[in-house]
């Protein structure tokens, strides 16, 4: 066994370091990928920048034919003035020049002008930020018109046409010089006179200059279109095979090394300290649930890509199972008291929701009324079946599986087999809507978040500090045993980061959900009952065995007939919420919820047999039951799978339970991997 911990222990974490290397290699190629795309601004920017390169060839080629017309013009006004020395007709010249003047002064004021404010638009488009992404939509959307229009006003400036757009502006220019050259020559000729007109000197520098712009251009496009054409390649390479598996699943690889090492780390300590892994086993035990709670949490946290944990569906997750909470408060009750189950409670929630339908939507009643009478009802639906139970002496089973039947009948009368919906928005927001952000309405605050839930979290977070250290302070001035002062810090500190990261969560969304606010209320006074009241310790009397609790005085049968109307009104409190939820009243309303108040409770630690477990138990197993049925949903899963999945889940936290404290297991088991921590934990049964 010595050999073979050794080798264990070695094996993990040669395993941790194998998949932190194949985490790091994923990492690096998601970083690659990510690398060779572009994102939106990367491309906008490169449109922008190539177009904003052809603007500008475009700009000197009509601020280059501008000047060669007005080098056209002036030749032809010096020509005029010596056909005019010379005795010939001005009027010949004029024709010619008056049209030349007016396309140098239309190409000038309107083409050339057209040019300059588009590529203005262009450079003020390169100066958008990143976060724009507005503009730079808008931007992409506009480029391609933008550079039709420079395009268009460029070829009606200088009168080229498509199959002209290889000649230069200025080659267009020296014919029409060398029409009116010639035309002036004939003019001449006609007169008798002999004039020497000089060559119109075409500028090919200019020319020269702007074919090496427009060729740089395409060069540059045709490079662009090479390196586009290579990073496709690379990306489609780094999708492929186990590159693009470790690409894909690179954080799943970190977190199996982050589990290796713990898992070795208890081998080291149950080979060393086998007596202190020993102690961690024991108060392991104690919490075993939430420590399970956290383990689902961080499982789906990982296989959803992290989305379990973001502000809207904690929200969500808060809205959907609160009623869930409330029914395994009133049923914790049933099962600690008497070790019963009440089947009848989904159905008792479908019933007072078509109550609740009838008196709102079909009778016009006010809301509070309405809710006042439901709740009522509840308790005298509680009191009908706690008297069947309680003084007939009919089991519970028999009680509540009748009662089921009953109440769904009653529902089909009640709505004749049809949803009644909506109800108005006063009702809806009761238990459907979020806390008003009061402080920052007042003080004109405007952080991203709702400063009335973030302040009564850290109320909260300073509330329980403060009856944490005052039951301590209690607990040592009466001489009773407490928890050391490090453990009970570390466990205040851990429950006030969650806390703090909870409402945290709800003020960055749209606030605290109303139904949070009667859902704490529920669980604080029913722990308060439970924990400090007399009526709480007869209850765990009562389950542990009734017949000593009788004889000690507990009235056994008026605690267990007010735990079944205390069960109706939670009921009917949970129809309410899950109604507001649904936002109507329909037939099938509650179908099942009662086996799922049941799992949370057995899943929060409470014993099949009675007087076993806590209001904390139930709230731990109702969100571990929601965390798990929402990660399902999140990945996709069937409902045929869901359940499954819970009913496994149930079975097992009951057999943990049984398990655990029939023989005390716990991670002490790990202290028998050496030879030191075999003798250590096996000396004290030897003496026993």
């Amino acid at each position: 066994m010595k050999n073979g911990a050794k080798i264990g222990m070695i094996l993990l974490l040669a395993a941790a370091i194998a998949l932190t290397v194949f985490g790091a290699m994923g990492l690096s190629y998601e970083r690659q990928e990510r690398a060779a795309q572009k994102t939106p601004y990367e491309e906008y920017l490169e449109k922008v920048r190539t177009f904003d390169a052809e603007a500008k060839c475009y700009q000197l080629a009509g601020e280059t034919s501008v000047a060669n017309m007005d080098a056209y013009i002036a030749q032809m006004e010096k020509d005029q003035a010596a056909f005019q020395a010379a005795g010939g007709d001005p009027a010949l010249v004029d024709s010619f020049l008056t049209e030349a003047r007016a396309q140098r002064a239309e190409a000038a004021e309107k083409h050339l002008k057209t040019i300059t404010d588009k590529c203005a638009d262009i450079q003020s488009y390169e100066g958008r930020s990143e976060e724009d992404t507005e503009a730079i939509e808008q931007a992409n959307n506009q480029l391609p018109k933008v550079s039709n229009q420079v395009k268009a006003a460029l070829k009606k400036m200088t009168k080229i046409t498509d199959t002209e757009s290889k000649q230069s502006c200025e080659t267009v220019v020296s014919k029409q010089f060398d029409k009116a050259r010639a035309a002036i020559k004939d003019a001449c000729e006609k007169n008798g006179l002999t004039l020497a007109l000089d060559e119109f000197a075409v500028e090919t520098k200019s020319v020269d200059a702007l074919n090496a712009e427009l060729a740089k251009v395409e060069e540059a496009e045709q490079l662009l279109k090479a390196e586009e054409a290579e990073e496709i390649r690379r990306i489609e390479e780094l999708g492929k095979g186990f590159k693009g598996y470790l690409k894909r699943n690179w954080d799943y690889f970190f977190w199996l090394a982050g589990l290796a090492l713990v898992i070795a780390g208890l081998c080291f300590l149950g080979w060393f300290k086998p007596e202190l892994l020993k102690q961690i086993g024991k108060k392991a035990n104690k919490s075993m649930m939430l420590i399970a709670l956290v383990v689902i949490t961080l499982f789906f946290f990982v296989t959803t890509r992290y989305s379990n944990l973001t502000p809207a569906n904690v929200y969500n997750v808060i809205n959907q199972y609160s009623y869930i909470i409330i029914l395994a408060t009133g049923m914790l009750l049933c099962i600690v008291s008497s070790a019963n189950i009440d089947l009848s409670v989904g159905r008792v929630m479908g019933f007072i929701g078509a109550v609740a339908a009838k008196l709102i939507i079909d009778g016009g009643m006010p809301v509070w009324f309405s809710m006042l009478v439901c709740l009522l009802l509840g308790i005298l639906i509680g009191a009908w079946q706690g008297f069947w139970i309680a003084y007939v002496k009919i089991p519970a089973f028999v009680v509540t599986l009748a009662g089921q039947l009953t109440f769904y009948g009653l529902t089909m009368v009640l709505l004749k087999g049809e949803t009644k919906a909506p109800f108005p928005d006063s009702f809806n927001n009761v238990f459907g809507a979020a806390l008003p952000d009061y402080l920052g309405d007042l003080f004109k605050l405007n952080l991203g978040l709702n400063i009335t839930t973030m302040l009564i979290g850290i109320i909260v977070v300073l509330i329980f500090l403060f009856v944490q250290i005052k039951n301590r302070a209690q607990r040592v001035s009466k001489g009773y045993s407490v928890e050391p002062l490090g453990s009970m810090l570390i466990k205040c500190v851990a429950i006030s980061a969650v806390l703090l990261w909870l409402f945290y969560s709800l003020a960055k969304y749209k606030g605290m959900p109303t139904v949070l606010i009667t859902v704490s209320l529920v669980l604080l006074i029913y722990i308060f009952i439970t924990s400090k009241m007399v009526i709480g310790r007869h209850l765990y009397a009562m389950g542990g065995n009734v017949n000593a609790a009788r004889l000690s005085g507990v009235k056994t049968q008026r605690m267990l007939f007010l735990t079944y109307v205390n069960m109706g009104f939670l009921a009917a409190l949970a129809g309410l919420a899950f109604t507001v939820r649904a936002n109507s009243s329909f037939p099938s309303a509650g179908q099942g919820e009662e086996l799922n108040a049941i799992a949370a409770c057995y899943i929060g630690g409470a014993s099949a047999y009675g007087g076993v477990g806590t209001v904390g138990g139930a709230l731990v197993g109702a969100l571990t039951m929601g965390m798990i049925k929402n990660g399902m949903s999140i990945m996709g899963m069937q409902q045929s799978v869901q359940q499954v999945v819970l009913g496994l889940v149930l079975l097992a936290a009951v057999v943990i339970d049984i398990v655990s404290k029939s023989n005390g297991t716990s991670l002490s088991f790990l202290s028998r991997f050496g030879g030191k921590g075999k003798k250590a934990v096996q000396a004290p049964a030897q003496k026993t």
